[in-house]
């Protein structure tokens, strides 16, 4: 429990809360933010089965942030060197550096089902360099 002599820890700032709403779910790290979520505007955009976006930067920062967890997992289990290992990853970080994000969203209507996918590349200089 946090105390009044030191600061308040960062698990107390959380308060996880779920919200439905007609056929959405809202899933939260607060209860201000499920209700400001609630009464959001929603888009025209017919439901989907599945909508995902992925920023791509931030996936290439945790993949860097767990380098050594990761190389050791490939050592183990494709019984590669560490050199090999770091070189495999050192190689899909320079690949993700080419790209800003990827979304997907699968959406039904009553005679198909459409999937729509995009993929936004990077606009810096390096990585339009390095695609040469």
């Amino acid at each position: 429990k946090p105390t009044a002599a030191g600061p308040v820890p960062m698990v107390y700032n959380f308060s996880p809360t779920a919200a439905f709403q007609g056929n959405r779910f809202i899933l939260a790290s607060s209860t201000q933010l499920a209700e400001a979520l609630l009464k959001a505007p929603v888009k025209g955009a017919p439901a989907a089965n599945l909508a995902t976006e992925m920023n791509i930067p931030v996936l290439g920062d945790v993949l860097s942030d767990n380098r050594d967890a990761i190389v050791s997992g490939n050592m183990l289990s494709k019984g590669q060197t560490r050199e090999e290992a770091d070189a495999e990853l050192n190689l899909l970080l320079q690949l993700l550096s080419w790209f800003q994000s990827v979304s997907a969203r699968l959406t039904p209507s009553a005679d198909s089902l459409q999937l729509e996918f995009s993929l936004q590349t990077a606009v810096n200089e390096g990585a339009a360099a390095d695609a040469k």
